[in-house]
């Protein structure tokens, strides 16, 4: 998947700049995904879903504070209003989008949790972890938990597609992309700040990682929206 996009990713020679500010900001973003992720109980009624659902909101929660914790033993500062600033950032962004409906939802879960990977391994490329419990954390746990999210989120998603009739399955896919164009739109702005603010500390300028991400994007929206062959035969009529 996004195979092009991965090689373009990989043929960047890593800068590693020793900073605090990516934990700085990751950990607003793990806890917004906690309380975003949250609003998938209400939308959704499925147990299964649910039980996949509380083994990440778990694991974001625990990747926040352990970040949180990092940049304040690193700083010497409380940065929870820092936190709640970024979180209420994101909130004003995307507004009722995760509670709407479950395709709303959806859309903020890949938004979240596919869609950003190239920013995500540009990141771990460029910017040297000061902590090394929190270096630690990401490759024994934070790695893997998410792509353990990713993965179980797409399972989901691509036997809801199969499960569904043709009529149905056409409203579904109509629907996805125009979240999936509101989300881009709304997201914008704020990518290309906080792009733009890492790029400060030596990180991948924004005219660099803009490529990547949008090529990235396209390529897994296109796998996302198709029906994989093993599930093909499962497909409603």
């Amino acid at each position: 998947m996004a195979k092009t996009a991965v090689q373009k990713i990989n043929s960047q020679t890593p800068i590693k700049i020793p900073t605090i500010e990516s934990e700085a900001h990751t950990s607003p973003d793990h806890l917004f995904i906690v309380q975003a992720a949250a609003k998938g109980f209400e939308v959704i009624d499925d147990p299964e879903l649910h039980f996949l659902l509380s083994r990440q909101i778990s694991d974001d929660g625990d990747h926040a504070n352990h970040l949180r914790v990092s940049v304040e033993s690193y700083t010497g500062r409380d940065p929870n209003k820092d936190v709640a600033r970024l979180i209420k950032e994101q909130w004003d962004l995307y507004g009722d989008l995760p509670s709407k409906d479950w395709l709303g939802w959806y859309g903020f879960e890949f938004e979240y949790e596919s869609y950003n990977v190239p920013e995500i391994v540009l990141s771990l490329r460029s910017l040297k972890i000061l902590d090394p419990k929190i270096e630690k954390l990401g490759s024994e746990r934070i790695g893997p938990d998410e792509a353990f999210h990713r993965d179980f989120l797409t399972a989901w998603w691509h036997r809801r597609l199969a499960g569904s009739s043709q009529q149905e399955r056409a409203d579904i896919l109509g629907h996805m992309r125009e979240q999936d164009a509101e989300y881009r739109q709304r997201k914008a702005v704020y990518y290309e700040s906080l792009i733009r603010r890492m790029s400060d500390f030596g990180a991948w300028s924004y005219e660099q990682t803009r490529p990547i991400n949008e090529e990235w994007h396209s390529q897994v929206l296109e796998f996302l929206l198709s029906i994989p062959e093993h599930l093909q035969g499962t497909a409603a009529v």
